[in-house]
């Protein structure tokens, strides 16, 4: 196994488990996506934590109404994390392929936003950021 920019598998594995262990925190305290609790802006990943949630409960319907890309999340990880040379031989064709699932991403996200946003969850403003509380200080000055 060849050595990449995050060093051998058992790191990436320490790596992913970091990553799952700081998601069930912010989960647990329900301080829930990072990005929209500082900006106020949804992120890409919005509702994906409760697309997940309302899957396991097999309410796919809702499930793709928080995110509509729900499914595709964790396989995407998996793969990154587990198969560090790419799934095919041609790293040109690795590099298709993750060009276009994030052109796919940010595409649905551009969607989302200019359909939902600011009114409807999980693409809503958060007034209780952190950019907004200074915002709301700074004009009452």
């Amino acid at each position: 196994m060849t050595e990449g920019k995050w060093g051998k598998m058992e790191n990436r594995k320490k790596w992913l488990g970091g990553l799952v262990a700081i998601a069930l925190i912010l989960l647990v305290f329900t301080w829930g996506c990072p990005i929209r609790n500082i900006t106020g802006f949804p992120c890409p990943g919005c509702g994906m934590t409760r697309a997940y949630l309302s899957a396991f409960q097999l309410d796919f319907q809702s499930a793709f109404y928080w995110h509509p890309l729900w499914l595709l999340a964790v396989p995407l990880i998996l793969v990154g994390v587990f198969r560090p040379q790419g799934l095919f031989k041609s790293k040109r064709a690795d590099n298709i392929l993750w060009i276009s699932l994030a052109i796919v991403f940010f595409g649905v996200y551009i969607l989302r936003m200019a359909l939902f946003f600011p009114h409807t969850p999980p693409m809503d403003y958060n007034r209780e950021s952190v950019f907004y509380q200074i915002y709301t200080w700074i004009t009452s000055l």
